[in-house]
């Protein structure tokens, strides 16, 4: 529907397939190897950053979903800093993680509560003579 000059290219859809045949070559370098994990990490969390907080913006109850991952967002950029700049106990990590992920689940939760219930109210809407 977009015309031809305003389209994603083709190409570029392919690149991450790219780094799935290049890690063999780097699976023995740690120093890669974590670059590559880290990049997939940042990416992921970008991108969740991105898209609930679009939905947030839309419905306040997805907010508990972009807390979650605002907190994975600040313990990302913590672990990667240099121990010289920053360092905590392992403990603090798991810590941090486990809130993240418990926050997440929660707002999960709320949303599929949600989402069940516009639902029932579709379905009820659309049955309207039964």
């Amino acid at each position: 529907m977009k015309p031809v000059f305003s389209r994603f290219p083709r190409l570029f859809t392919f690149l991450p397939l790219l780094l799935i045949a290049v890690y063999p070559f780097i699976i023995d370098t740690g120093m890669f190897k974590d670059w590559l994990v880290a990049l997939y990490q940042f990416g992921a969390i970008i991108i969740c950053l991105l898209v609930f907080s679009y939905k947030t913006y839309e419905n306040s109850d997805y907010g508990y979903l972009l807390v979650g991952i605002f907190i994975f967002f600040i313990t990302f950029i913590l672990y990667w800093l240099p121990e010289s700049v920053f360092t905590l106990p392992r403990y603090a990590w798991i810590l941090f993680v486990s809130s993240g992920v418990l926050i997440v689940t929660v707002g999960y939760n709320q949303v599929h509560q949600l989402e069940k219930s516009i639902t029932d109210i579709y379905e009820k809407k659309e049955n309207w003579f039964v």
